[in-house]
């Protein structure tokens, strides 16, 4: 299972992005362009894991600064997707469905 697509809304430095991927990718970037905020977003929807906060109470921490919730979409050249909700108080979920 490789990843096509991910769709990043108010995740940390990131308004929103759209990006697609090839077999190999390269991201660059100025200082705070955003380069650690993707790959943050593509871990956390990729394996569920997440660095940037030690407790699951501090996911909030990792919303944008203004907006009430992040929300990641990872495509997959399977044909699933997963959905990752970060609100700015509660839990995160993630969701794994079909988009073909």
């Amino acid at each position: 299972m490789n990843i096509m697509k991910i769709n990043i809304e108010s995740f940390l430095g990131i308004r929103n992005v759209s990006l697609e991927f090839e077999q190999v990718n390269i991201i660059a970037g100025d200082n705070w362009a955003g380069k650690s905020s993707i790959q943050q977003a593509l871990r956390i929807t990729t394996s569920g894991e997440v660095a940037r906060v030690k407790l699951k109470g501090e996911y909030g921490l990792l919303v944008r600064e203004g907006s009430k919730k992040a929300e990641l979409t990872a495509f997959y050249d399977d044909g699933q997707f997963n959905v990752v909700s970060i609100p700015l108080t509660g839990k995160a979920t993630i969701g794994y469905r079909d988009w073909e």
